[in-house]
Formats: C-alpha cells, sequence, structure tokens
C-alpha cells in the first residue's frame, strides 16, 4: 500500500513539472494563482507617456574627411542605439559654428520619430576622448611632415620648438698618459685663457729635452769645423804643384811617363778630396736642423703634460681626480663659454633657403615654466641640404648670453625655446 502510494506521487510531480514547463499552462496558473509565482515576482506596468525616448534615436556614424570637416550619416539600423554611444558619437565630433557645414545644420534635427536628438559638445578637456583625438586616435587629422608652420604671406616663419646650445662647449682629454700631478681645476669654476688647469707628469719628457739639447750642441761643433775642407784645398794644391813639375820633367826626359801619369792622378783625387769635404760640411749643416727639431719636439712633449685654457670660461663635469692615472684621449673635464649660444631649430619654408640667411629673427626662451625673456638676432646658418622631409632646413641663430650682477649668466644649454624668422628679401 504504502509502496503504490509512492509510486503515485511521483507519477503526480512528473506531470505537475511537465505541464509548468509548457507556457500556455504557466499562464494560465500565473492569471488564476499569481500567489504561486511561477512566472517570477510580478513587474509593474510602465507608464506609456514615460517610455524612455532613447529607442527612437538612430545610431549615428562619424566620418571623417581629409579635409577635416566631420559629417553625419544616419545609420542603416534605425533602432538599438543606446544613449552612451549617441553622446560618445558627439564627444568625438568638433564643436561645429551655428549654422555652418553639416553639423551646424544638425544641431536643431529631429529624427523621423520626432524626438529632438541632443546639441553636440566637445569632450571633456584632459578627457579620455579628448585624449584619444590629440594622440591621432579617432576623430584626429592626421599630420604630415614635421610640426613647424610653412611661411606665412606676410614674410614670417615661425619654428614653434627650438633649443639652446653653447657656441664653444668642448671636452678637455689627456694628450699623452700620464699621472695627474696637479688639477687645478673643478666644477663650476671660472678659469681664464692661458690658465694652466691640469699638469700631467712630465719628467721624462724634460730629460728628453736634455738630452737633444746635447745633441744640438754636438751637432752644432760638427757643422763649425771645417778643417776637413780645409785640408783637402791644401792637399789638392800640392797635387797640383807636384803634376807640374812632373810635367817639365817628362818633358826633358827625367821622368818616365807611368810617374806624369800617378802625378796626374794624385790631383784628380785632391779634387775629388775637396768635394767630399763639402758634401759633409753640409751633412753637419742638416744634423743641426735635425736636433733642432728634436729639442723642439721635447718641449712639446713637455707642453703637452700641461693643459691651458683654451678660452675664458665654466669648468664642469670633471671626473678624474690629482695623482690618477690617464691614458691618451681619456676625458678630464668639460670647458663652456657660458658668453655665447646658438639657438636651433628646424625651419619649414616655401621660399629660396637664400632668403633666410641673414634674416633677423625674434626668439622666445623658456627659462623657467611661465619666465619667458624675448631675444633678437640673425639667422647665421642654413644647412646645406633638407630634413628627411623637403623644404625643412635646420637654421641657427647666434645671441649673447645675459650676466647677471652676482656674475652667473641668465641662458643654459638645452633650454627650449621658439623663433619668428622676419624675412628680408
Amino acid at each position: 500500500m504504502k509502496r503504490s502510494l509512492w509510486i503515485g506521487c511521483f507519477i503526480l510531480l512528473i506531470a505537475g513539472g511537465a505541464l509548468s514547463a509548457t507556457p500556455y499552462v504557466r499562464s494560465w496558473f500565473h492569471e488564476r494563482l499569481p500567489f504561486l509565482g511561477i512566472n517570477g515576482p510580478q513587474k509593474q506596468e510602465q507608464n506609456p507617456s514615460a517610455v524612455d525616448a532613447r529607442v527612437s534615436i538612430p545610431l549615428v556614424n562619424i566620418d571623417l574627411p581629409r579635409s577635416g570637416e566631420a559629417s553625419i550619416l544616419q545609420s542603416q539600423n534605425s533602432t538599438g542605439g543606446s544613449e552612451g554611444e549617441v553622446r560618445l558619437a558627439q564627444a568625438l565630433l568638433p564643436v561645429p559654428q551655428p549654422g555652418t557645414g553639416p553639423l551646424g545644420s544638425l544641431r536643431e534635427a529631429r529624427s523621423p520619430e520626432g524626438v529632438t536628438l541632443p546639441k553636440f559638445a566637445p569632450p571633456i578637456p584632459g578627457g579620455p576622448i579628448a585624449r584619444l583625438a590629440q594622440s591621432g586616435g579617432i576623430g584626429a587629422v592626421p599630420r604630415e611632415g614635421v610640426e613647424v608652420p610653412p611661411a606665412s604671406s606676410s614674410g614670417r616663419i615661425l619654428i614653434p620648438q627650438a633649443s639652446l646650445i653653447f657656441k664653444r662647449d668642448i671636452p678637455l682629454a689627456a694628450p699623452v698618459d700620464g699621472i695627474i700631478m696637479k688639477l687645478n681645476a673643478d666644477d663650476g669654476v671660472s678659469v681664464k685663457a692661458g690658465e694652466p688647469l691640469v699638469i700631467i707628469d712630465s719628467r721624462i719628457a724634460e730629460a728628453e729635452v736634455k738630452v737633444q739639447t746635447q745633441e744640438l750642441e754636438q751637432a752644432k761643433l760638427k757643422a763649425n769645423d771645417n778643417s776637413s775642407e780645409l785640408f783637402a784645398e791644401a792637399a789638392y794644391e800640392v797635387a797640383k804643384v807636384d803634376f807640374a813639375r812632373s810635367n817639365e820633367l817628362s818633358a826633358k826626359g827625367s821622368e818616365s811617363d807611368s810617374d806624369n801619369e800617378k802625378k796626374g792622378l794624385e790631383l784628380k783625387k785632391a779634387g775629388l778630396q775637396i768635394k767630399v769635404a763639402k758634401i759633409e760640411s753640409a751633412k753637419n749643416q742638416a744634423a743641426v736642423g735635425v736636433a733642432e727639431a728634436k729639442l723642439d719636439a721635447a718641449f712639446v712633449q713637455v707642453g703637452l703634460r700641461t693643459m691651458n685654457a683654451p678660452f675664458d670660461g665654466l669648468v664642469y663635469e670633471v671626473n678624474r681626480r690629482q695623482f690618477e692615472f690617464v691614458r691618451t684621449g681619456d676625458p678630464i673635464f668639460r670647458l663652456t663659454d657660458m658668453t655665447q649660444l646658438k639657438v636651433q631649430g628646424q625651419a619649414q619654408t616655401t621660399v629660396p633657403p637664400n632668403q633666410l640667411l641673414n634674416s633677423k629673427a625674434k626668439i622666445t626662451i623658456e627659462i623657467a615654466p611661465g619666465v619667458t625673456k624675448v631675444v633678437e638676432g640673425v639667422v647665421g646658418h642654413v644647412s646645406p641640404k633638407t630634413m628627411k622631409v623637403a623644404n625643412v632646413y635646420a637654421v641657427w641663430v647666434e645671441i649673447a648670453n645675459e650676466q647677471l650682477p652676482d656674475g652667473q649668466f641668465l641662458l643654459r644649454g638645452g633650454m627650449n625655446a621658439s623663433m619668428e624668422i622676419l624675412l628680408t628679401r
């Protein structure tokens, strides 16, 4: 009996589940027995007057032609556009002028359903859409060439990005191997032209000077000794007299012909001895010149071990210390002339480049954030060839630095600047 009861209940459960799964049956039960919650919680009826107008707003596509003028095209799909999509499309569009262009005419456009489209608004400054447009993303007009505006019709060329470099800024490196015996320079020290800054061990070079000095003295003594030449000339005179007497005796028959020929050969030999003596004298004179050149080279070696300032300037980037061993070419410090600078930039121009040279330039230098300095100069150089972009030339303007009352200089290398070139032709 119990078993039959359990089987009957199981059959009823299966039948009830199948009936409830049928949509018609579930709807019938929901209408008559709503408290059972067969179709889930009851939904409140939506007020027809409060229907969200967003369903009637069509999607819009943005098309930015190369000219930069945006146009709005109605999408093929007139449904499914959400408010976020429309706002995203609006944010990507530039702000139109009232009544001008397709955007101006669509400011008060209406959808086919009669719902007014929201007015277009610019993207939030600094927002993600604005950053996307600035970085060349959606809605950005691609840039061509360099970021330098071409010459305007008024004869002005603007260079928004330029930089300052020192006219004379050189590294001073060790000219020879050796130990730094003295270092009279440190970072930030101002020096004068000709002032000794570095002295490298010169003991060997000074010893070489002494050796070459002695060799020069010996060469001079040999060059001044003409005894060999005098002796050769005297021997020639003796041989000449003997040969003349031999000719007289040979004519009388008192001397044989063979002896007479020997006297003639002795005379020729004496003449050759004079030539040899003169050649030796010339060699001695040349040896004096060689000895002098060697002595000069020894003095140069001594001079190389004393590094003097080539011009007035400021010492910086000192990376060697006293008693440190250096090799030829090792950098010791840098020296810069603080009085003269160059402002370098790239000019894109539609006029011949020769018209840029010697033109006046107005330069605005950014000394610090919000602090600028305006100076004037003249274009002193135009590159002989264009950059990687046609009609773009590297130019520089030389300017003088401003020295402050405390002795410091206002302008520094690496500062940013902008240039305005005024064409004079």
